[in-house]
């Protein structure tokens, strides 16, 4: 077996007498002396031979890497200065085209622009100017939209795989108000992308007229607070007309639930009211928080008993919420229930909470304050807060 020394020398010996007979037979007459004394240097040491060659390969790939990044700087501005100059000119022939008497064609000009990136231009601009028009001006412009088939160009956008795209594509056919859209849309309901999910939710909520809401049927993914609120937010803008969001309290995603109630609570649905005693036991002690918290503002006086039954079972967060609830609607049981949970030395929040609820009795209330104190009332510095009637 030949040793690992003897290895190296004969790799050695064969690849700068390669690189020898390489230099002879094609370096010009200017370059060879310069590789031949490179070769004499990997004839004295390999090591040495193959750093000096690493260190060319990284300089030439230096500078492959530095005129890539001059080249894609200048094509940059390049495109920069031809797309502002091409929103110009879509603005004047959009301009014509909508002042144009009824019945004018589509300029031959806007036809012609075939290539995606003046697509996309076109597109852009006409997204932007729909935001500000209103009426049969938004209605022409639609007209234009579709009759140079960017409602297909944007279509197309929703199969690409990157997912800025997808959002690219629903946005601008959310935007133009394309109904037919919203089959292909409706796909991306549960995507793992948390943008893409977001925006098809609000697209959804413009493009489906008859049940704007429906994504809520087959949403199994986490609802997030911000997706609740970008929802409710675009629902609001274009004036959409609330469905009773009873229908998704019994759905299996505790994050529609949650988002149901708060629309229950903030269109004041009282024909949700019977379903809430069915929450109290939900899974998810948010839901039940917030169940209780809309018995109290929608004043189901009914619902006391069940309150006062399930309070010893919960967390203290959300034994707070039913004393509030409970405070809201008061009945005869209220002022014994409060003293009972005053006298087993509950803590700061719930005392402070229970002592609201007696003082939102009256006089009786007070009273059982001071009996339970012991006289102590008025030197209690929480009472005192109560009573304080600037706060």
């Amino acid at each position: 077996m030949i040793p690992e020394w003897r290895q190296l020398g004969i790799l050695q010996s064969s690849v700068t007498g390669w690189f020898d007979k390489t230099i002879r037979a094609n370096a010009s007459a200017k370059i060879a002396p310069y590789f031949l004394f490179i070769n004499r240097l990997g004839e004295k040491s390999i090591f040495l031979f193959i750093l000096i060659i690493l260190v060319q390969y990284l300089s030439v790939l230096f500078l492959i890497v530095f005129f890539y990044l001059i080249v894609s700087k200048f094509r940059g501005n390049y495109l920069d200065r031809k797309r502002q100059r091409l929103e110009k000119v879509y603005h004047t022939s959009i301009a014509e085209y909508l002042f144009q008497e009824e019945g004018g064609g589509i300029q031959g000009f806007l036809i012609q622009q075939r290539s995606r990136f003046r697509k996309n231009i076109l597109v852009k601009v006409i997204s932007k100017l729909n935001e500000d028009l209103e009426g049969e001006t938004a209605i022409k412009l639609r007209k234009l939209y579709t009759g140079l088939n960017l409602d297909r160009f944007s279509l197309k956008k929703l199969h690409r795989r990157p997912w800025n795209i997808k959002i690219a594509g629903i946005r601008e056919l959310a935007s133009m108000d394309i109904g037919e859209a919203a089959n292909e849309i409706r796909r991306y309901i549960n995507h793992p992308n948390d943008d893409l999910r977001s925006e098809t939710q609000i697209a959804l909520v413009r493009l489906e007229k008859e049940d704007p809401f429906r994504f809520l049927d087959t949403l199994e993914t986490y609802f997030t607070d911000w997706e609740q609120l970008t929802v409710y937010y675009q629902a609001e803008r274009v004036n959409i007309e609330m469905p009773s969001f009873r229908r998704w309290l019994t759905s299996s995603n505790p994050a529609v639930v949650r988002f149901s109630l708060m629309m229950i609570f903030i269109n004041r649905q009282l024909d949700a009211a019977p379903e809430l005693p069915g929450l109290y036991r939900h899974r998810d002690p948010e839901v039940r928080r917030l169940a209780y918290k809309i018995t109290g503002e929608l004043l189901q006086v009914d619902q006391a008993s069940a309150l006062r039954q399930i309070y010893p079972k919960e967390t203290e967060k959300n034994k707070l919420e039913i004393l509030r609830a409970l405070k809201n609607i008061p009945d005869d049981s209220l002022l014994e229930f409060c003293k009972q949970i005053f006298l087993k030395h509950p803590p700061y929040a719930l005392r402070l909470e229970v002592s609201r609820a007696l003082m939102g009795l009256g006089e009786p209330g007070i009273r059982e304050l001071k009996d339970i104190t012991d006289g102590q009332f008025l030197k209690d510095p929480i009472y005192r807060h109560l009573l304080d009637k600037r706060i």
